[in-house]
């Protein structure tokens, strides 16, 4: 319906004189949900139409469901209502002017029927949704008909029962497969628009799939409607608009496009990306107020751990860029400390906290796809002590820090593509990930911090968290525009970073440097954001510095089998009168128990004592002698997993551990 009201405000190009106000009318098309979808703006003088503007807004910037007109056309009698409020604004009496008038009005109306978004039942001058119907079909009373001569007269055949045509074409730049967006009237005659795969368009059993979707079109026409489709593509294919999509996010394209939900950045533009899957991009949007987020945080955001989360945030799209391995920021510790708060409060700077944090207790399946559909960005996994299985929890830990997903088959034979990613995942807990019993050996990159934030800031907390709810992700914008500035320089700025951490004598240390330096380079940028956002910036390497000491030199990283080869090689040095020394056999006094034999080279231990005290400090002792065999811990005869030693006459199966590979590993 259209809704007509003379303009009561000033225009750019209207003085405040009243009698020039009246030369003015502006004209609301509406759509049946009251959106204005169009606004007409005539100017007037002596009866003619000096000057028109159509003004479109975006209706949807989901671009999922538009508006529709509630009749489908701006016919005669609008055409009329409008003319008619004109002409009495204006005071024209003679039919000259009148009829000058209705034929400005026309060629108008016109303009607007040739707008994609506007929408009819019935094609109008060949169009339908602003696209050419081609020949041999027609669009009438909300028909798709085909269209055949008998004779000197045409008759039409109807196979569809709802409008519909392609609007735009795209390219899947994750797969190379080609994408068309449909426009079709739903069994409402509400307009709705689906991106479906060309291979889909083009198939019986692709093209019904919409049928779900409102499309009114039964299945022995299916192939009529494929070559309907295909005709349209051909007809209106170079005039469409040609999209990029996607199903995941992340860096494309040799790295020089990243997608970023419905949005691409790339070189400093923003791109408009098409993303397949909703939940590929439902959390990465910009909410709220930017101001309004600084002025919530600004209380607490110079404390050391909420700033190194935020550059934690930022690291994960540096990662590929800079050949880094995937990596997991684990904050464990008792219940209330900000654990939930600071990954939710960095986590809403790039979009919805809410709606990107997932639950730790989910399927190693789920998390692969989600570690695909956020690649290249951060991976959000709350409370992961909720895991109700360790086993599963081991293998989605290693699965994200080893950046691959399982091999699986095709039913049809072959292999599935590898779901591959980088990403720095976020996680919290009661206790550290790498503490569960299940965790036998495998290296995973992980910095794990312990304790949260005090008291003091109970209410700053609370505030930052009820604002932040509202106002999120306006830092990834500006964030991607400083990484395209400063990508000449990114090699130089890391290898900089790393020197600060590199040690020439500790490879534990060295091991995390990288990691590290990539954080160091991530909040180096972050802090130019911050300083032209009026947030008062500090030195970045202050904060790695921190959480270097803390995470690594204080606490070094270690895997399950070497904190298991600690504790026993403590409980060997604790029971050494237990042993049979024979670099001290004057010491070998008689004793109750006896656990093994130590020389020079070796220390052997009987299987059954070993397992004792493994078990008793909560190691699996099988999966952790595997793991000792494997790095070259653990000797053994060909074919077993002990070994065979004569000792004072006594033939006997021990666990057999290198000295000087305890010493290289534990020492060095």
């Amino acid at each position: 319906m259209i809704g007509m009201a003379a303009s009561s405000s000033q225009t750019n190009e209207i003085s405040n004189d009243e009698q020039e106000i009246e030369h003015v009318v502006e004209g609301d098309i509406l759509s049946v949900n009251d959106v204005i979808h169009c606004k007409l703006l005539f100017e007037f003088d002596s009866g003619q139409v000096i000057r028109y503007k159509i003004h479109s807004p975006i209706v949807d910037q989901h671009r999922s469901i538009e508006g529709s007109f509630l009749n489908g056309t701006l016919d005669g009698r609008m055409e009329d209502i409008i003319r008619s409020k004109i002409l009495k604004l204006i005071h024209i009496k003679d039919k000259e002017s009148e009829l000058a008038v209705q034929l400005s009005l026309r060629i108008i109306c016109d303009k607007v029927r040739n707008r994609s978004w506007y929408f009819s039942n019935t094609q109008i001058d060949g169009k339908w949704a602003g696209y050419r119907v081609p020949n041999e079909y027609n669009i009438f009373e909300g028909c798709i008909r085909t269209v055949k001569s008998s004779g000197d007269e045409p008759y039409y055949t109807a196979f569809c029962r709802t409008p519909c045509i392609p609007v735009a074409t795209g390219h899947n730049i994750d797969t190379g497969e080609y994408w068309v967006q449909l426009k079709f009237a739903n069994i409402y005659n509400r307009p709705h628009t689906e991106w479906v795969s060309q291979e889909d368009a083009l198939s019986r059993r692709g093209i019904m799939r919409l049928a779900s979707r409102g499309i009114n079109l039964i299945e022995k026409n299916s192939s009529t409607m494929n070559e309907y489709l295909s005709s349209c593509l051909m007809v209106n294919g170079p005039e469409m608009p040609r999209r990029f999509v996607t199903e995941k996010n992340g860096w494309k394209c040799e790295n020089t496009i990243f997608a970023f939900g419905n949005r691409g950045f790339s070189n400093g533009e923003v791109l408009d990306i098409v993303p397949l899957m909703k939940e590929a991009y439902e959390g990465l949007k910009v909410s709220g107020d930017i101001q309004a987020w600084i002025d919530a945080v600004n209380p607490i955001i110079h404390l050391p751990l909420v700033r190194f989360k935020m550059y934690a945030v930022f690291t994960a799209p540096l990662l590929r860029l800079l050949n880094i391995q995937s990596f997991i920021l684990d904050h464990y510790g008792e219940s209330s400390i900000g654990k939930t708060f600071t990954n939710d409060l960095a986590m809403s700077m790039i979009g919805d906290a809410d709606t990107l944090r997932f639950n730790g207790d989910t399927t190693k399946t789920a998390a692969e796809i989600l570690a695909q559909m956020y690649t290249d960005l951060p991976l959000y996994l709350d409370e992961t002590g909720t895991q109700q299985s360790e086993d599963v929890l081991k293998a989605l830990v290693y699965m994200l820090a080893n950046e691959q997903g399982r091999m699986r088959g095709h039913k049809e034979g072959g292999l599935r593509e590898t779901g591959k990613w980088k990403t720095v995942a976020l996680t919290t807990g009661e206790r550290p990930l790498t503490s569960h019993k299940s965790f036998s050996g495998q290296q995973v990159r992980s910095i794990e911090i312990r304790g949260g934030l005090t008291q003091d800031v109970i209410e700053n907390i609370k505030h930052a968290a009820d604002i932040r709810k509202d106002h999120f992700g306006h830092f990834t914008e500006p964030y991607f525009r400083k990484l395209y500035e400063y990508m000449p320089k990114l090699e130089m700025m890391y290898k900089m970073a790393r020197e600060r951490y590199v040690t020439k004598d500790n490879v534990k240390t060295n091991r995390m440097a990288g990691t590290f330096a990539t954080i160091l380079v991530a909040g180096m940028l972050l802090e130019d954001i911050f300083s032209e956002t009026g947030i008062e910036p500090i030195e970045p390497h202050k904060i790695i510095d921190h959480f270097f000491i803390r995470c690594v030199k204080e606490n070094p990283i270690e895997n399950y089998s070497i904190r298991a080869l600690h504790t026993v090689m403590d409980w060997v040095q604790s029971k050494n009168m237990c042993f049979y020394d024979f670099e001290k056999p004057h010491n070998n006094n008689k004793f109750h128990e006896f656990y093994g034999w130590i020389d020079t080279e070796y220390i052997d231990i009987i299987p059954s004592e070993l397992r004792k005290v493994m078990e008793r400090s909560g190691f699996d002792s099988t999966r952790t002698k595997n793991d000792w065999i494997d790095e070259g811990i653990v000797i053994v005869n060909q074919g077993r997993k002990d070994y065979k030693v004569c000792h004072n006459g006594i033939h006997k199966k021990v666990i057999r551990f290198s000295r000087r590979k305890i010493n290289e590993i534990l020492f060095c």
